[in-house]
């Protein structure tokens, strides 16, 4: 008598509760994270970049990564790049050159003020929030 073996699947679907503003500027990464500590008055540090497999490109993209946790607001603050040696972070959004994500107590942000902030930086041309469900490459931002 043969036995019958059963195979459990374990289903995680990825959290994407965190606002994601794209933002489109040509200064480099740090200099645009200066930029955000003196106008936002955020303290966002340099960490390692993030590594991304492309699968069509059969490679690893890197991408700058910044990070600051305010403990008070309970926010935390990841920005990073959008483009690395020809690659893309989400690709189908080519023209954005870094994302702020945004995670933590939503009802300590006050997103439009946070949005007119960061326009109001000299060398930013534009900035928007997205909705995170429309992004095809959003597991890209699942960190």
């Amino acid at each position: 008598m043969a036995k019958s073996t059963k195979k459990l699947v374990l289903e995680i679907e990825p959290d994407y509760d965190f606002r994601l503003m794209g933002i489109v500027c040509s200064q480099p990464g740090y200099k645009l994270g200066w930029l955000f500590n003196q106008s936002l008055n955020f303290d966002l540090s340099r960490d390692e970049d993030i590594e991304v497999h492309l699968p069509r490109k059969k490679e690893i993209a890197c991408f700058e990564f910044y990070q600051f946790k305010d403990d008070e607001q309970r926010l935390e603050y990841y920005f990073l790049s959008n483009k690395s040696l020809g690659n893309y972070l989400v690709a189908e959004m080519k023209q954005v050159d870094y994302w702020l994500l945004i995670k933590g107590l939503f009802e300590n942000l006050n997103e439009p003020r946070l949005l007119a902030k960061v326009k109001a930086i000299q060398q930013i041309q534009t900035a928007f929030y997205l909705d995170i469900e429309s992004l095809k490459s959003k597991e890209n931002l699942i960190f």
